[in-house]
């Protein structure tokens, strides 16, 4: 190996295609945990970009003049949805998590 003079090594360069390889290799296995956590990732983005909407709606009916029993529903709903957003976060995170963990111990091992 030789070094250049910015100081890359050249000769032991490692391509996109093998660190793609490198990563389906230990995914695969793990596949159905891999897509949890997408979907829960989506979830989580799309609830957090509901919740302003709502908040604008409330707003929207409390100076309209509206009925408590109107503020009241969009006060549960919003509710509703943070609870919500919460509870996706931590199933991703720990969906995360157990599949760094797996992953890492399936590389130590092989």
């Amino acid at each position: 190996m030789s070094t250049t003079s910015d100081n890359t090594t050249t000769g032991s360069r490692t391509t996109l295609g093998q660190y793609l390889g490198l990563l389906g290799r230990y995914l695969r296995p793990q596949r159905r945990m891999v897509a949890l956590m997408a979907v829960l990732l989506m979830a989580t983005i799309g609830l957090q970009l509901l919740i302003p909407q709502v908040l604008r709606t409330f707003i929207d009916v409390a100076v309209g003049d509206a009925e408590v029993v109107a503020l009241g529903r969009m006060a549960l709903l919003f509710l509703a949805i943070a609870l919500l957003n919460q509870l996706f976060g931590a199933g991703a995170t720990y969906a995360g998590a157990d599949v760094g963990w797996r992953a890492t111990n399936a590389m130590r091992a092989s």
